[in-house]
């Protein structure tokens, strides 16, 4: 081969090496490796007025799915009419419940589309939860060998679901254990006992992404104990809860210890979120709301 036909070869390598390195050149795919965006501790999970859609959204691009799950439990439970928070509640829980061997994700996102398919909404809406409908019947078929250690009907409102929570906690099967008590907080919202061990099974989370130093998860963990800690307390007043009352109180101490703890760390953070308006505490009186995860894209 000449020296000439090596020319243009040359040409060409000295061109992709001066594109490259000013930036022209193909970009390589995305491996997501930048610093997840932080929501920052303006944004409450407990205050009504926050835009916890927004915050779930944010939280799921930076790949917290504890945390896109409490935003999109915070906005079906301010928003119990709200057809499209049922719909993005019940597509976290199914994104969730892909990778979970457990059923119990599952069950709740068939919950929480048939309530948002019975909602008043848009016909585009309804066609959404038709299509996250089928698509969760699919995975569902397609996951039917799957058993769960311990059967449990999650959806059923005659289960014994406090029962069945205590098994998953002894079991040490820590979500099935929350999604057991939030189906027996939404199938009895006023009973004391259901959102006692509800807040329990927070705390235990909340500790839990708190040592894998995932702070902002913690905080809605907590958050939300602390919550559902102050729901418990309210409707065990005038009843005789007498040992209800002392787990109550002394969970909620534990609660506001680590609480603090978290919202100091978070506190040194710059803020570069805001989802909050005039942070209120919360009145869920009626508070209906299980847990949940998304499978298409948020609309």
């Amino acid at each position: 081969m000449r020296n000439t036909d090596l020319l243009p070869v040359f040409c060409f390598v000295v061109m992709v090496v001066v594109c490259n390195a000013r930036g022209w050149g193909p970009k390589p795919p995305s491996m997501n490796t930048e610093t997840p965006p932080s929501v920052t501790t303006e944004y409450h999970f407990n205050d009504g007025h926050a835009d916890h859609k927004a915050a779930g959204i944010k939280f799921d691009q930076a790949g917290d799915m504890d945390g896109a799950l409490l935003a999109f439990e915070a906005a079906a439970r301010y928003k119990p009419m709200d057809a499209e928070a049922q719909m993005n509640l019940g597509v976290c829980k199914m994104r969730i419940g892909t990778d979970s061997p457990a059923d119990g994700f599952l069950q709740h996102a068939e919950m929480h589309f048939r309530h948002a398919a019975n909602l008043p909404g848009a016909p585009d809406m309804k066609k959404k939860v038709e299509a996250n409908q089928e698509m969760l019947h699919k995975l569902r078929m397609k996951r039917g060998s799957t058993k769960q250690q311990f059967q449990h009907d999650f959806q059923h409102p005659q289960a014994d679901h406090k029962k069945a929570g205590d098994h998953f906690m002894n079991t040490n099967d820590v979500d099935s254990a929350l999604l057991a008590f939030d189906s027996a907080v939404w199938f009895h919202p006023k009973d004391p006992e259901a959102h006692l061990h509800l807040g329990i099974v927070k705390l235990r989370k909340g500790k839990a992404a708190g040592h894998n130093a995932k702070h902002k998860s913690a905080q809605g963990f907590l958050q939300t104990a602390s919550q559902h800690l102050k729901d418990a307390l309210r409707h065990a007043m005038g009843r005789q809860h007498t040992g209800v009352h002392r787990q109550i109180k002394a969970a909620k101490a534990d609660v506001d210890k680590f609480l603090a703890v978290h919202d100091a760390i978070a506190n040194k953070r710059r803020p570069d979120m805001n989802f909050n308006s005039n942070p209120r505490l919360p009145n869920t009186e009626n508070h209906k709301a299980p847990s949940g995860h998304e499978v298409s894209a948020w609309e």
